[in-house]
Parts: structure tokens; sequence; C-alpha cells
């Protein structure tokens, strides 16, 4: 993970565009593909791994105001003999913090021996104005130096907690809007199927109008049909009462 970010930069820093954003994002997901990649670690997702990074940080953060308090003497607490290790110099490294500065910074204090003072006249005071060094100047300089640079240390620590606060609430932004964009394919699919529902169900309507309209012609035919046949009967009765009436007629004048 130290390695990756050295490569590509902090991950968890606001970006400054949207570029900047979406080449974030990119390589969270890269990187989390190459941790989960390994057997023998834990697989995560993308926001735990995130968490995982920031923590380390902050842990290394504190770790190294330790050290620089035991350092300075400005510790009140039990001594601290831990070191700092070259992965957490390498954290230090990215987040800025000069790890050199922390390990290496050592109070200047005055060796307790016999000072002689020397009393300067110097021109610009009135009235003889005498400026002297002494021991307790230098030990008042010295922790006004170390206070400044405590400070200095606070101030990068606030600054720092605050731009993860930031990440944190951006990845928060970014996880909505990844859930509203995946909620918003899921209506949309969802309306998809109720469109395709409802184009089956306009099918089957048509389907069951068309044999509607085949039932109601057949009906139609099937009643032509019946009225053709009683017209046939019709000319058929008519017919044998003419041949009735012929016969009669025929009898009538034949046998006469």
């Amino acid at each position: 993970m130290v390695t990756f970010m050295e490569e590509h930069g902090d991950l968890n820093r606001p970006a400054r565009d949207a570029r900047g954003r979406i080449f974030n994002m990119k390589c969270w997901v890269k990187l989390t593909e190459i941790l989960n990649s390994d057997e023998s670690g834990d697989k995560k997702s993308t926001l735990k791994w995130k968490k995982v990074w920031s923590d380390y940080k902050t842990n290394t953060k504190r770790k190294a105001a330790r050290i620089h308090r035991a350092a300075t003497g400005t510790n009140a607490g039990p001594v601290v003999n831990a070191k700092l290790t070259n992965l957490e110099k390498r954290v230090l490294a990215l987040m800025g913090i000069s790890s050199w500065m922390i390990t290496h910074r050592k109070i200047i204090r005055p060796v307790q021996t016999e000072i002689k003072r020397e009393f300067v006249f110097t021109e610009e005071a009135p009235k003889g104005f005498l400026s002297e060094e002494t021991p307790d100047n230098i030990d008042s300089r010295t922790d006004n130096i170390n206070s400044r640079t405590d400070n200095l240390i606070s101030n990068t620590e606030n600054i720092n907690s605050r731009t993860d606060n930031v990440n944190s609430r951006i990845n928060n932004v970014n996880s909505r809007t990844d859930n509203l964009i995946l909620n918003t394919e899921n209506i949309n699919s969802r309306t998809d199927n109720v469109n395709s529902r409802t184009d089956n169900v306009n099918s089957r309507t048509d389907n069951v109008n068309s044999r509607t309209d085949n039932i109601h012609s057949r009906t139609d035919e099937m009643r032509i049909r019946e009225m053709e046949l009683q017209n046939q009967r019709a000319w058929q009765r008519l017919a044998s009462r003419a041949l009735d009436i012929l016969d009669r007629v025929v009898d009538k004048y034949c046998l006469s």
C-alpha cells in the first residue's frame, strides 16, 4: 500500500478537480484488487482499505509526536523509547512531515559550569542600560522554540485530521452517489420490465380482439347462410305448391 501511495501520491488527499477525483477512484479500485489478490491477507472493500490507510497515518503521526515530545523534554508522561520504523518514516514523508526533525531534534541546554558574566554597556540604551546573557535566558528561549515547534506539529496534525475528515466526507458523498446511480439503474430496469409486461398484455389483448373479430365475422356468415337457407326453403315450398297446382290442372283437364 505504501509503495503504491509513493508511486501515485496520497489517494486520501482531496483532489483539485473532477479528473483528480476520477483518477483517485480508479487508483483505489486498482489498489483494492492488488491488496485482495494476496491470499495470505484479508479481503476488504475499497472503503475499508481507505479506513485502514487513514488509521495507519493517524497512528503514525501520534507516535511521531510522542517521540518528538520525549526528545525535546516536553513530555510529562513516561519515558518513550520507541523508534520510527522505515515504513513509518515513509508514511511521514508522504504526509510532508520530516521524520529526521522528530527523531534527531534535541534540546540545547547550557552546561552547568561556572560562567563568567560579562556586562556590556550598549550605546543605544539610555542611562547605562546593562545587557547580559544568562543560562536562564538561554533556557527560556529554548523552551519558547520547543513550544513553538510543538504548536506547529499540533497545528499540522489538526490540519491533517481535518483533511482526513474532508476526505471521509467526500468518500461518503461518492459512495452515496454510487448508491443513487445503482438505485436509478434498478428503477430503470424495473420500469423496463413493467413496460415489457405491458407490451405483452397489449399483445394478448390484440390477439383476443382479433379472435373476437373472427367470431363476429363467422357469426355474420352463419346468419347470411341461414337467411339463404330460409330463402331456399321458401322457394322450395313455392315450387312444391306450383307443382301441386299443375298436377291438379293436369288431372282435371286430362281426365275430363
